[in-house]
Parts: structure tokens; C-alpha cells; sequence
């Protein structure tokens, strides 16, 4: 992963861990510079100031969908 990486990628931790790390194992044996978006995240900086930084920096934002996921980002 690196810090200015041209890939990002979302998911939502309480049941997207597993597809995330094999879209990252994918996208390392491929070559491509990634990242996921929490583990750019710096503590003791505004986190939204900073995901906006990243998904700026990056060329690609890749969403892992699932419940999870989705309900968070419904607000439901």
C-alpha cells in the first residue's frame, strides 16, 4: 500500500474484511498502488478533511457493497 496510492478502497468492517483483503491481494499481485480508506487516516486530524484528501489523491474508489455497508451509508 502506499501513501499517495491511486486505488481506494471502502468497505464496511463488520462484514467486509474478508472481500476487501482479497481485492487487495488482487490488486498487490497486480501491481497497483492501493490503499484502504481507514488505514490512510491519521489520528488526531479531522477524519473527513482527511478522506476527502485521499479520495482527491486517488485515481480509482473501489466499494465493497454489502449490508453492512449499505445500511451505514443509508443511515438507516
Amino acid at each position: 500500500m502506499a501513501d499517495h496510492a491511486r486505488i481506494v478502497l471502502s468497505y464496511a468492517r463488520a462484514d467486509g474484511q474478508a472481500v476487501a483483503d482479497q481485492i487487495g491481494r488482487l490488486l498487490t499481485d497486480s501491481g497497483l498502488s492501493w490503499t484502504i480508506d481507514h488505514m490512510a487516516l491519521e489520528s488526531g486530524r479531522d477524519w473527513q478533511r482527511q478522506f476527502a484528501e485521499v479520495l482527491d489523491a486517488a485515481e480509482h474508489l473501489v466499494l465493497v457493497l454489502t449490508k453492512a455497508f449499505l445500511k451505514r451509508t443509508s443511515g438507516a
